[in-house]
């Protein structure tokens, strides 16, 4: 049972060990998606022109979707994600026809 325990608390290390380097490497891209926005921001304010309007929303969409993209491919997100479609591909639907205990509808 020691055993069982120290390995068990060096598992757990392990995964709180790696979760942390996955949050830093999140942060760290999500920092470079607020400079590029910073620069957005500092080009708007030196020239508010309508072009450079557009272009800066183009831009501005462009870092949105890939802040969100690497949202969804943080490693443990992906896990979650398997293991919910793991669970939802388990549940069998079963007609009412072939239920034994057929269930009083009320409609």
């Amino acid at each position: 049972e020691i055993e069982m325990q120290a390995q068990r608390e060096k598992l757990e290390a392990k995964q709180l060990s790696a979760r942390r380097d996955e949050a830093r490497k999140f942060a760290a891209k999500l920092e470079e998606k607020e400079n590029i926005l910073e620069d957005i921001l500092q080009r708007l304010k030196s020239d508010p022109s309508k072009k450079l309007l557009a272009r800066s929303w183009d831009d501005i969409r462009f870092v949105r979707r890939d802040a969100l993209n690497e949202a969804e491919n943080v490693p443990s997100v992906m896990k979650r994600l398997q293991k919910s479609a793991a669970a939802a591909a388990k549940v069998e639907l079963v007609p009412l026809s072939e239920l034994r205990e057929k269930p009083d509808l009320k409609v």
